[in-house]
């Protein structure tokens, strides 16, 4: 008997190469887990339907994983596989833009992997109707079972590092010249690491020559990995940095809503505030929750167990 075979996909490539090393690692003895590279994720074509025969190599796969982007890349495909019958999830891996990332769908996905309560809880407050048919399960940060290995051990004392967040250098500047002042006084060593979709040249040109390290982009895990401190405001790598065991902090920026602080709450994550020009860290005494491993093994087998007719 032939082993089954699932396909991990989405706009984000990133986050989704994580979740299939996790996946890989926890699924391979049973089924074939394979992830799409293919020429659909071109920035030309995942805002754009593609024809039947663009979308068929899709029915080869007993069960599809798709991400959730801001764009209309995993809404066709969920689509499509709700037309042909095809089995498949929708993997939500951040809080942000929630909204976006379901509307505007005929087809709302019946089955729905988190990685937190927080977004469970927001998926439903924003869908109360359409979510109502779906099965929402929290499956933990999956992904994060890799990280201590991904992130090797190399830290420099004293050394901070800086996440921006993707929200513009106008919302972070402030933030990240006090944390420069701090970092100067305490004579640390301060790189900062720039959001993949931010422009990194922006901060270069606007930063690198205040701080006594470098602007840096696409290298995260081995800038991590010598870092001793973490800040940042909103991105999900500072809940990868924490639990990779470093000391992180997030700032409550008052433009952002407070459910990606109450994720980072939920996991134990500091933060600072800056008071007349001066740092002050405040300690969070949660505890790490631990991905869930078998949730996600067990809910996989029972997607893929069940008639699809009654799973859709």
């Amino acid at each position: 008997m032939s082993k089954i075979k699932i396909l991990i996909i989405g706009y984000q490539k990133a986050s989704l190469k994580i979740f299939f090393d996790s996946a890989y690692h926890l699924l391979s003895d049973k089924y074939i887990i394979e992830i799409y590279k293919g020429s659909l994720l071109s920035k030309n074509s995942i805002n754009k339907s593609f024809s039947e025969k663009e979308y068929s190599f899709l029915k080869a796969y007993d069960l599809i994983i798709t991400g959730t982007s801001e764009t209309l890349f995993e809404k066709n495909i969920w689509n499509y596989c709700f037309e042909k019958n095809l089995k498949y999830v929708a993997f939500v891996d951040s809080l942000a833009n929630i909204k976006i990332r379901f509307s505007g769908i005929k087809n709302f996905p019946k089955t729905i992997l988190t990685t937190s309560n927080v977004s469970s809880i927001k998926i439903k407050n924003i869908f109360p109707v359409k979510s109502q048919s779906s099965k929402i399960i929290n499956i933990g940060f999956i992904s994060h079972i890799f990280l201590k290995r991904k992130i090797k051990n190399n830290i420099k004392q004293n050394s901070i590092l800086y996440l921006t967040s993707d929200i513009g250098i106008q919302n972070e500047i402030g933030i990240i010249n006090n944390l420069i002042k701090y970092s100067n006084n305490k004579k640390y060593l301060f790189n900062i690491c720039v959001h993949p979709r931010e422009n990194m040249h922006v901060y270069r040109s606007s930063l690198e020559k205040k701080i006594s390290g470098k602007v840096y982009q696409n290298k995260f895990y081995s800038i991590v990995a010598r870092a001793s401190e973490v800040y940042g405001i909103s991105t999900m790598g500072l809940l990868d940095s924490h639990i990779a065991g470093r000391k992180v902090f997030y700032y409550k920026h008052k433009k952002y809503l407070n459910s990606i602080f109450a994720l980072f709450s939920e996991y134990g994550i500091n933060h600072f505030e800056i008071n007349k020009n001066q740092i002050i860290r405040k300690k969070n005494k949660s505890k790490i929750k631990l991905p869930n491993q078998k949730i996600f093994i067990d809910s996989i087998k029972q997607i893929i167990k069940k008639n699809y007719y009654q799973y859709r």
